[in-house]
């Protein structure tokens, strides 16, 4: 059956979805649309008018973490039972959560006064229920269970993509903390994320990021 991913040649929302299609080993099209293409028609034949869109012959699926949800249970990647796989959703919304304050601090207006709050505030806040996760797990170094899950999938995705990017804003200091930083060092180095960095690594030329990130993190 054939397998394809709808998004823009970016990050963005879809780079999990990447990510966990490239874990599963799944052969699929990474089809990566230009913003005139988007622009100029094809944003009217999806049924949210929105991407990342994923097509699985005539099953087509929208909205981003549904999708992440829909391939992590598909592929084994939601835990080895019930309470496990509430935990991972619950680790999950606490990224969903991070992402969505960098978001509504990067868009529309007022954004110095939104900035000082997110850094001073809302992300410490929500950054210390990372260690607390950790420490429940056994300091196993996944989120949950001994092994990784959508829940260190998205967590990768939110912190690598848009809270790192924050020491930018913050005269140049990392704004997570060590043992955040320690997580995400040692997600970057499991062996099947970093084949994934290898050979699929998306160029973000995305509004948010760009804002964040310097041209040649680009690379």
């Amino acid at each position: 059956m054939a397998v394809t991913l709808h998004y823009f040649d970016l990050r963005g929302r879809a780079e999990h979805i990447r990510l966990i299609l490239h874990i599963a080993e799944v052969e699929y099209t990474d089809k990566r649309l230009s913003f005139e293409e988007w622009k100029g028609g094809l944003k009217e034949t999806f049924l949210f008018k929105q991407i990342p869109v994923y097509e699985e012959g005539d099953f087509l699926l929208s909205q981003s973490n549904t999708i992440a949800r829909y391939l992590a249970n598909k592929h084994g990647l939601l835990g080895s039972d019930a309470q496990q796989n509430a935990r991972i959703d619950e680790a999950y919304e606490l990224f969903v959560d991070i992402q969505t304050d960098v978001l509504r601090t990067l868009f529309g207006g007022g954004f110095e006064e939104k900035l000082k709050a997110l850094l001073e505030t809302k992300l410490p806040n929500n950054l210390s229920f990372i260690p607390a996760l950790l420490e429940r797990n056994g300091n196993t170094g996944f989120l949950v269970g001994d092994e990784l899950t959508l829940a260190d999938i998205q967590a990768l995705h939110v912190l690598e993509g848009f809270v790192e990017p924050l020491k930018h804003k913050n005269d140049g200091n990392s704004v997570l903390p060590e043992a955040v930083q320690t997580y995400l060092d040692g997600l970057k180095n499991h062996e099947k994320i970093k084949t994934f960095k290898r050979s699929a690594i998306a160029v973000p030329p995305f509004p948010g990021v760009s804002a964040l990130n310097t041209p040649e993190e680009f690379n």
